[in-house]
């Protein structure tokens, strides 16, 4: 990537559980510029949510998205990672 220009991180996610205390299962992003040129994008589905807590994720506004969730990781247009993984993406 060139120095010189700024880039920009755009994130958008998705939780389960209260408003009081909501949990990541999705989280999606693109690194852009100015122009709108995407040089990385990422969607990860967060297993601590998606996978060990099924009971969880069913408190999510698109719960019923289960099935699209899974064709979507099975297809590779998703990864599951642990919370760790999507911090530590985040901040590389």
């Amino acid at each position: 990537m060139d120095k010189r220009k700024n880039y920009y991180m755009v994130i958008d996610t998705e939780t389960a559980n209260s408003m009081d205390d909501p949990m990541m299962y999705d989280l999606g992003g693109a690194v852009i510029d100015k122009q709108g040129h995407v040089y990385e994008s990422f969607s990860f589905v967060i297993y601590e949510v998606f996978c060990a807590d099924r009971q969880l994720f069913d408190t999510a506004y698109y719960a019923e998205k289960r099935p699209m969730y899974e064709a979507q990781i099975a297809d590779g247009q998703r990864k599951i990672v642990n919370i760790f993984t999507a911090r530590n993406h985040l901040h590389a």
